[in-house]
């Protein structure tokens, strides 16, 4: 049973090791496209496939093993110039990065297809392999950036357990506390018998003076009490409320991760499709630095993608066309994240050929969903609601990409799960920018609270555009329907 646990945390060790060392050579591979030959990013390169090497031999997967040897010895005749790393090699080494990750999920990988891709790599010579300026990192330890490899870094677990620790020390303070108000308790009591004493007095016709004299120093002494304990409350519910905002928020660090996290399969992206499509494309990610919920991340990744293809196969003129618009022969695209209003906003925006506005037009009456009266009138971001819808496309004939209809309904349906909106913009012959908006967090979300007949509703915050206050004159009312007209 021991060694069975054994084996399943070596296997989830080498998982996350493969995952962070996978990002890194995609990374360097696309760096290394633009810098042909340079030696930082080949040693780079050579380090990390060293590294899953020696992590795919502890756990004994034999395939992992010689796909990163092939990659490595590739990278070391690369460094001896013996080789050099063009287009087309790039992508077969990309395919390999592609390969490990399988093998890291699904061991049972097809051994004919490991087999095709060692015989089709270059090897080095034989000799010794260029030294390691530093030992590799043993299996499942801590490199440079805490959040690749660690699921929670130590650093916050150690602020999760500083805090927890204090917010313990500050709950003993309930108990002295909790003995304020039994000595206020007591001093009542004794201030009820001073009035029973005061009354007492003034029935049986003596002088109530003195009686009443000692039940004001006793009420004036309660009022002490009282101001005392309420301070001392104040003080701590001040406390308390830092270190519980502490706490939540450390804890909420623990389930981030930087959009870093997915650059490389986005630029990965961005440039498989443009080779696909004989484009040429500078992908630039701006923000990587965003921390956003990891289950979100993970909801998010498949949109992104599909909006990074998106942008490339619609918008992005092929040199030619570019050059014949004055425009440069690589298209721009620019995919930013960052946090506003207590929001994530991520903004996918390029410089292609945008929406023509009037073919679109075109296309929607021409699919039946309005008239051609109708649709004179509609505006920019009206016409573009159309392409969210399932089915829609400008496209008429149908590629391995795109024209099946099957697109941005899929990712505006994406974003609305997460509780999120996307919202999309184009200038003909400009370029075309879509702004998703979403919560920073899937665990906690903030909402708008009201009632509506003492019943309590919330809304998320991502689904409210505005709140204004309404008289009850100007709710009208159309075939049973209430609604109100706004003004922009």
């Amino acid at each position: 049973m021991n060694d069975n646990l054994s084996s399943f945390s070596l296997a989830e060790l080498f998982q996350t090791e493969c995952d962070t060392q996978c990002r890194a050579l995609s990374d360097g591979l696309l760096a290394l496209e633009k810098r042909p030959g340079d030696p930082a990013l080949l040693e780079s390169l050579m380090r990390a496939a060293h590294s899953l090497k020696g992590a795919a031999r502890i756990i004994d997967l034999e395939a992992a093993v010689q796909v990163a040897h092939a990659m490595e010895d590739t990278f070391v005749a690369a460094q001896r110039q013996t080789l050099a790393l063009d287009s087309l090699m790039i992508d077969r080494l990309l395919r390999g990065v592609d390969l490990l990750g399988r093998l890291a999920t699904t061991p049972t990988t097809p051994t004919d297809e490991v087999a095709a891709f060692v015989a089709g790599t270059p090897t080095a010579e034989a000799e010794p392999a260029a030294a390691l300026p530093a030992a590799a990192p043993a299996l499942g330890s801590k490199p440079d950036d805490d959040s690749r490899s660690l699921r929670v870094s130590a650093e916050s677990l150690d602020l999760l357990l500083g805090s927890a620790g204090e917010l313990l020390v500050a709950s003993r303070r309930f108990r002295s506390f909790s003995n304020h108000l039994w000595h206020l308790h007591g001093h009542q009591r004794k201030t009820a018998a001073s009035l029973e004493g005061a009354i007492a007095a003034a029935s049986s016709g003596a002088d109530p003076a003195p009686a009443l004299r000692n039940l004001q120093a006793m009420v004036e002494a309660g009022d002490r009490l009282v101001l005392t304990s309420l301070a001392e409350f104040e003080r701590f519910e001040r406390n308390a409320s830092q270190l519980s905002q502490r706490l939540y928020d450390q804890a909420q660090a623990c389930r981030m991760t930087p959009f870093a996290h997915i650059a490389p399969s986005l630029r990965r992206a961005a440039r498989d499709t443009a080779r696909r499509l004989d484009r040429e494309i500078n992908c630039e990610i701006r923000g990587e630095g965003t921390e956003i919920d990891r289950d979100l991340l993970e909801k998010i990744e498949a949109p992104l993608l599909h909006l990074v293809r998106n942008a490339i196969d619609h918008g992005i003129e092929t040199p030619a066309e570019r050059i014949a618009a004055s425009k440069p022969a690589s298209g721009h695209l620019v995919i930013e994240a960052s946090h506003s209003a207590g929001f994530l906003i991520l903004r996918i925006s390029d410089d292609g050929r945008g929406v023509k506005l009037e073919d679109l037009r075109a296309r929607v009456v021409a699919r039946g969903l309005t008239d051609a009266v109708t649709a004179a009138k509609l505006g920019q971001a009206e016409l573009l609601e159309f392409l969210f819808l399932p089915g829609f496309s400008l496209r008429s004939e149908v590629t391995e990409i795109s024209g099946r209809g099957v697109g941005l309904d899929v990712v505006q349906a994406a974003v609305r799960e997460a509780h999120g909106t996307v919202r999309m913009s184009s200038e003909a012959s400009r370029g075309t920018v879509f702004v998703l908006q979403l919560p920073i967090s899937l665990s906690v979300m903030k909402a708008l609270v009201f009632e509506i007949a003492g019943e309590p509703y919330a809304i998320p915050l991502a689904r409210v555009e505005r709140v204004t206050s309404v008289a009850t004159t100007d709710i009208e009312s159309i075939e049973g329907v209430q609604y109100v007209t706004c003004e922009p």
